[in-house]
Formats: structure tokens, C-alpha cells, sequence
């Protein structure tokens, strides 16, 4: 049976405006979509929460518009203009994150899932202050004292990618920022992102899918944080 997978927004009354709108949601949709259990449907492997200026206008528009395969449809009311003229990313995510939470209890209702998951996901996010930050990938160094990761923070206009390097006891000893994804879809960033590979107890790789360029970060952990010996290199092949 299908998994729940994913949650997206669709604008059907302006394709330019369903561009953004697409993009500065993703944040919230897809933080949103990774705290959803395991929820197993007979079809579906995702929602799609249609966005409309108003129901009276739905007699207008092609019904095919709003049926996408695979995904739960629910159509909800939205205010574009007032999104798109918000001042802030923060307000953005508020917003985002308002807008969705009524159309996902009504989706909940209708599969007869228990709508206090979502209800503890919508005050989970707001305890995340709505940050989005998720681990792409990790490794263990070869005398195991060190771990590398991928960290991805995803924001609304674009996603970070972080080097980082923790000790055994799960301490930070350095982070580095190698790029900035400009799609806020993470399937964009995720076609880019190659591999983590140590070289050495102290040092540690990561490429891009095709090998084109090398991430090195070669490391000595001292007795005091401020001591650290830290080298970050980009190669372009």
C-alpha cells in the first residue's frame, strides 16, 4: 500500500503566480511532509492542497486541473495577493503553515485518520520556530571518533547546504557552507548531491553527483575549540 509521502500546493488560476507561490511554500509543505507518520493509503502517495481566490470561481475552471495522479486532492480558499505581498520569509512560513492546517484536518476527516497528529504537527513546527533543517547524509570516520553530514536548511527562497564535522560526543567542531540551492523544491538539490568519503581521520570529502566538484575538509582537533586546525577546499574538475 502507498505511503504519504509528500505535500504540495497548486495554484490553478495564474501559472506565474503558481510558480512562486509553488516555491515559497515548499519550506512549510515539506517540513510538514517529513513529520507525518506512516499513513497507508489504497492510492495515495501524497496531498495536494488546491488553492483558489474563492469557491465561486471553481465553475470556471477545467475540473481536470484540480485531479493529480496519486495525490488526495482538497481545495481550500487563499489570498494570493496577500501572500505574495508579505514582508518577510518568517511571515511567509506563518502564513504557509496557517493555510494548510485546515484543508490537511478536513483531508484527515475524510481518510478517517486521527486528526491530533496533525493538530501536533502544526504545534511542532511552531516550536521549530519553522526551521527546516534536515540531514541529507553522514559517515563515520575509520577510528570512528568523528562524523561527517550533509545539512540542508531550506528556507523560501532558497536551500543551504553545510559541511559539518561533530566529535564522538556529538559536538559541533565546524560547519561549512558549500552551496545555495536557488529551487526550493528539494528534488532539484537532491539530483545535485553526490557522496560523503574519508581520506583520512581528519579529513573528509564530499562531490557533487557527477564528480565535477570536490568538497575537502581537513581538520585537527586540539585540546580547546579555539585551537582547532580547520581547511575547507573547493575543487573544480
Amino acid at each position: 500500500m502507498p505511503l504519504i509521502r509528500n505535500i504540495e500546493f497548486f495554484f490553478p488560476e495564474d501559472g506565474q503566480a503558481n510558480s512562486i507561490f509553488y516555491s515559497e511554500t515548499r519550506c512549510i509543505a515539506s517540513l510538514y511532509s517529513r513529520l507525518l507518520p506512516n499513513f497507508k493509503t489504497d492510492e495515495f502517495k501524497g496531498i495536494m492542497i488546491n488553492c483558489v481566490s474563492s469557491f465561486d470561481i471553481l465553475d470556471k475552471l477545467d475540473s481536470g486541473l484540480f485531479i493529480t495522479f496519486d495525490y488526495k486532492s482538497v481545495i481550500t480558499e487563499i489570498d494570493m495577493r496577500e501572500f505574495l505581498s508579505l514582508p518577510t520569509d518568517q511571515r511567509k512560513k506563518e502564513y504557509t503553515l496557517k493555510m494548510m492546517q485546515k484543508p490537511l484536518e478536513q483531508v484527515a476527516e475524510e481518510l478517517n485518520w486521527d486528526i491530533s497528529i496533525f493538530k501536533d504537527i502544526y504545534q511542532k513546527i511552531i516550536a521549530l520556530n519553522f526551521e527546516n533543517k534536515w540531514v541529507y547524509s553522514n559517515k563515520r570516520s575509520p577510528n570512528r571518533k568523528y562524523s561527517s553530514s550533509i545539512v540542508c536548511e531550506q528556507e523560501v527562497s532558497y536551500i543551504d547546504v553545510y559541511f559539518e564535522i561533530k566529535n564522538r560526543n556529538g559536538e559541533v567542531l565546524g560547519r561549512e557552507r558549500i552551496m545555495r540551492e536557488p529551487h526550493t523544491d528539494e528534488q532539484h538539490l537532491l539530483n545535485k548531491l553526490g557522496k560523503i568519503e574519508w581520506t583520512h581521520n581528519h579529513k573528509v570529502t564530499f562531490s557533487d553527483l557527477d564528480y565535477k566538484t570536490i568538497y575537502i575538509i581537513t581538520f585537527i582537533e586540539k585540546d580547546t575549540p579555539e585551537k582547532l586546525f580547520w581547511k575547507y577546499e573547493q575543487l573544480i574538475i
